[in-house]
């Protein structure tokens, strides 16, 4: 009797499921058929919009052969690069698409710089521009609603 163990520690009751648990099992496991989909009705679906008219928005950005995408937090991929020390500035615009040499083209205009002093990395997608202008190419790229 004495090597005897009591059997009752392996019935003991299992700690149930947290409810966050629980929500989270609930929300994946239903059928789709019983889920019912909230209807929102909004001054955009409501209103009348001539359907053959295109979006402002839509027809510059498909006047523009270039697109630059924005970051995950919704800002505009422009840096400013301190290089040598802090001798050398540079600032580059990152997430470039489609025509990267038609946005240099346009930034060298915009900002009355010698050709020498905008360079393109097609690979990456970037525009390379000598000195500090931050400001003045999110300006411009806001502009352009990119």
């Amino acid at each position: 009797m004495a090597f005897a163990r009591p059997v009752l520690p392996l019935f003991r009751p299992i700690a149930g499921a947290r409810p966050a648990a629980i929500t989270q099992i609930h929300r994946f496991s239903q059928c789709s058929r019983f889920r019912k989909e909230a209807e929102v009705t909004t001054a955009s679906n409501t209103a009348p919009v001539d359907a053959n008219a295109p979006a402002v928005e839509q027809v510059q950005s498909a006047l523009l052969p270039y697109f630059v995408l924005r970051t995950s937090s919704n800002n505009l991929p422009v840096y400013v690069e301190k290089k040598s020390g802090g001798n050398r500035i540079q600032t580059k615009v990152r997430k470039v698409s489609g025509d990267v040499i038609a946005l240099r083209k346009a930034l060298q205009k915009y900002l009355s710089l010698p050709e020498d002093d905008i360079s393109v990395n097609n690979e990456r997608g970037y525009v390379i521009a000598k000195g500090n202008h931050h400001s003045k190419i999110v300006e411009f790229l806001e502009s352009k609603k990119l």
